[in-house]
């Protein structure tokens, strides 16, 4: 455990930001914990996360000057709360209930009736959730994708298939079943290939279609509707290669969209190769511009605020250049997650690794031409080699805060009281 004093800590914040080489970093508070700790997940308590990994139970951390303390919320309804699943949290969506996905089944748990629920959504063991999001927090209806299990290759593709629905007592409700395209890997997998990326928005599910290599947007029951989002990127699909991922501001009508290279057909290159008309050497050099394009990501900016075409698909991000100031040419990118207030956006450089990528955060403010102000860098976590998957990080919306766990410690950043930070200069 750390053992900052209170003046210890008083003084980290007040000296909060370096600037060194024309970059502002941001020191995180780095508390240790007793306790694996590697499942994360927003809470609606005030500078407080929330784990299902410390004593078979649903606890909160709350942050405490240097310290954790742990409060359990409910223990041993489950002969494992944690262990060798795949979890999918969501963002804070009520004041009394969380609820996250285990593989085949939903936990809710109530806090204020301390009721918990184990609600089962796939029966067949061939399939598995592979990932869940809240679509109308008000009538608590949720989006689970489903992977089901499919024959190609290696058998370990999958169908894609969003359930749309409600929890009723112990059942979930379907309300409308929207296709969702192709998954390649091991459901929760960093290395995975998804094919079909999608996001929510103001109640509206936003698909990408692999074959059209369109959006299509749907309503709470399923039915297709018109978007603005959909409209605008659709009439500029040609100009993106491979979509990765979809993200929405919580409330700027803005969405960014990543994509890269397309995974690279080599068979004829192998075949070369292992026919003796190329030798290793050569077919090392002919392979790197391939797979160096499939890993190139670029990051646009999607708006729907202004009318003038030429401004509502932008490339933020990409080989041509930034319009974001003061950030390196990043070339691997995941996982972009606005703070629950919409004034930050944090996302992971992976160029260097994905094992233990950068952190990076930006301020967003609707004043900005493109949103997006002067980055903030957060660094990575001490633990190299540590796979920190999206599930190893979560928000506090009181201070605003970004949180990730490396496993053994938590790295807070207080993205919320920077204003109240000195800046030094290296």
């Amino acid at each position: 455990m750390n053992t900052y004093t209170k003046k210890d800590i008083v003084e980290m914040k007040e000296l909060f930001i370096m600037r060194s080489n024309g970059h502002r970093s941001l020191f995180p508070v780095i508390v240790g914990i007793d306790k694996q700790v590697e499942n994360i997940f927003a809470v609606p308590e005030k500078d407080a996360i929330g784990t299902i990994d410390i004593d078979n139970a649903i606890s909160f951390l709350e942050f405490v000057n240097d310290k954790v303390k742990i409060r359990i919320i409910k223990k041993n309804f489950a002969e494992e709360v944690s262990g060798e699943y795949d979890f999918f949290f969501t963002p804070v969506y009520s004041d009394t209930d969380i609820t996250y996905a285990q593989s085949r089944w939903l936990i809710n748990q109530n806090l204020r009736t301390k009721e918990n629920r184990t609600v089962f959504v796939i029966n067949n063991l061939d399939d598995w959730i592979g990932n869940l999001a809240v679509l109308n927090a008000e009538k608590g209806i949720f989006v689970i994708e489903v992977l089901k299990g499919w024959a190609k290759g290696s058998g370990r593709a999958y169908k894609k298939f969003l359930n749309i629905g409600t929890l009723e007592n112990e059942d979930f409700i379907p309300i409308a079943v929207v296709e969702g395209g192709l998954y390649d890997g091991l459901p929760g997998s960093i290395y995975a290939s998804d094919y079909s990326p999608w996001a929510v928005k103001d109640g509206i599910l936003f698909v990408f279609d692999e074959d059209s290599k369109t959006v299509k947007a749907f309503n709470e029951n399923g039915i297709t509707v018109d978007h603005p989002f959909s409209g605008i990127f659709n009439r500029n699909h040609k100009k993106l290669r491979k979509v990765r991922e979809i993200s929405f501001h919580p409330e700027l009508p803005f969405g960014l969209v990543v994509d890269a290279g397309e995974v690279p057909d080599i068979r004829e290159l192998q075949e070369q190769r292992n026919n003796g008309l190329i030798s290793m050497a050569q077919y090392r050099e002919l392979l790197k511009p391939l797979t160096e394009e499939s890993l190139r990501h670029a990051i646009w900016l999607v708006r729907w605020d202004t009318d003038d075409e030429n401004r509502q698909f932008v490339p933020l991000m990409s080989l041509a250049g930034n319009l974001i100031p003061f950030i390196d040419d990043v070339k691997m990118c995941s996982d972009f997650q606005f703070s629950p207030d919409g004034t930050w956006l944090v996302f992971r450089d992976n160029t260097q690794t994905v094992e233990n990528p950068v952190f990076v955060s930006i301020p967003v403010s609707p004043d900005k031409p493109l949103f997006f102000g002067e980055p903030l860098y957060l660094g990575q976590v001490l633990r190299e080699g540590m796979m920190v998957g999206a599930k190893g990080s979560a928000w506090i919306d009181k201070p605003t805060s970004f949180v990730v766990t490396d496993g053994q410690a938590l790295y807070k950043w207080e993205l919320g009281n920077i204003d109240k930070s000195r800046v030094i200069n290296q």
